[in-house]
């Protein structure tokens, strides 16, 4: 009886070997499988790591380049030249515009603008004859001059590894760019300031003028600003809101950035060829200066274009500015035979003064400074901005 149960017990645990066994082996090849898998996906991202690492800097490349453009075209897009030529850097395919470039990594841009005819024929189909989609019904034409507004700018970013391009994205932003309308800043003395119409004898004032509007500011100060009367059509109580760097980075183009306190020579910007255009040829674009600073008393001489004044402003007996004065500080104006402004004041500070001091003084307002001034203020409306396809 005993010899048997000593049998059985030693089959049972001759079975539970076997079977403990088979789990260790199963769990040898599961951990063998899994180890290969393991190594087979981490063999995987050592490649495919750097590749996305690569990939996602050029598209972060592309959008730099992509907010370069269109921040320079809000700038310069209607910058001419002398010889009243767009000097804007559109860029081509065949060579775009580099906003950066070194041996680990580009970006670049250029704009297109498949046709510039704005070709709708007007008819009610389904412009089938028309051979400008972007065109069809006008709806790219957005100022009316004829010609399409909607712009296409393609802007690349790439990696490169020894000289060599590893990694390229590339985006694709459509956007219409116009100038401002006239009605934008409208011709005037624009300024939130005091008006001061005294002086030392007589009876000094400033006189403003527009065609058959007049009105004068004498004997003390106006800082009326809630009434406006008799200043309609003349003053204005609330001056644009403009961006000094579009100011600035059109003045550094043309050579007249100013700093200190600046005083202008006679017939200045363009001394032998005095204009209010820098293209003085075509007369479109304005001549820009920006001082960093301050403009002093010239007296007895004549200036021309527009001023952004970081500082004062003060202007001798005598003097003749032809163009717009956009300030910061005080303008006054010291009155003396031919002491006048033909254009216009743009003037920020509630505290800030525009006032007379001596005789009378003239501000005459030139409706066709101002028209120029707001052609040369791009209007940018993005409609898509999406990756493209590489093109280049």
């Amino acid at each position: 009886m005993k010899t048997k149960s000593f049998k059985k017990v030693s089959e049972t645990l001759n079975r539970n070997d076997g079977v403990s066994l088979i789990a260790i082996i199963a769990m040898l090849v599961i951990m063998s499988v899994m180890g290969g898998v393991f190594s087979s996906i981490m063999g995987r991202w050592k490649i495919s790591a750097p590749t996305t690492m690569n990939s996602n800097k050029a598209f972060y490349q592309a959008e730099t380049a992509a907010m370069f453009a269109l921040q320079d075209a809000s700038y310069r897009f209607f910058s001419k030249d002398k010889d009243g030529n767009n000097n804007f850097n559109f860029g081509t395919d065949a060579s775009p515009y580099a906003v950066s470039s070194n041996s680990a990594e580009e970006s670049n841009y250029w704009f297109e603008k498949p046709d510039l005819t704005d070709d709708d024929d007007g008819s009610s189909d389904d412009d089938s004859s028309d051979d400008d989609a972007d065109d069809a019904n006008s709806a790219d034409d957005l100022d009316g001059d004829g010609v399409s507004d909607l712009y296409t700018i393609i802007a690349t970013g790439k990696v490169k590894i020894d000289g060599s391009t590893v990694a390229k994205r590339q985006i694709k932003v459509r956007a219409t760019i116009i100038p401002s309308p006239a009605t934008t800043i409208i011709p005037g003395v624009h300024t939130e300031g005091i008006i001061q119409g005294g002086g030392l004898s007589g009876s000094p004032h400033i006189d403003i003028t527009n065609g058959t509007l007049t009105t004068s500011f004498a004997g003390g100060n106006d800082n009326n600003i809630s009434n406006p009367d008799p200043e309609a059509g003349l003053v204005y109580r609330s001056p644009p809101v403009l961006d000094e760097n579009m100011f600035k980075i059109l003045s550094t183009n043309q050579g007249h950035n100013q700093s200190g306190t600046f005083t202008a020579t006679d017939d200045y910007p363009e001394p032998g060829n005095p204009s209010y255009y820098y293209d003085a040829s075509t007369n479109t674009m304005p001549n820009i200066t920006h001082i960093d600073g301050n403009l002093s008393s010239i007296g007895n001489r004549v200036i021309y274009g527009i001023y952004w004044v970081t500082g004062w402003v003060d202007l001798s007996g005598g003097t003749v500015v032809h163009g717009i004065i956009i300030c910061e500080g005080n303008l006054t104006q010291n009155g003396g035979a031919g002491d006048e402004i033909d254009g216009g004041i743009i003037q920020y500070g509630s505290t800030n003064t525009l006032a007379s001091n001596g005789n009378n003084v003239d501000i005459t307002i030139n409706d066709a400074f101002f028209d120029a001034l707001n052609a040369t203020i791009p209007i940018i409306n993005v409609i898509s901005n999406q990756e493209a396809v590489s093109a280049n």
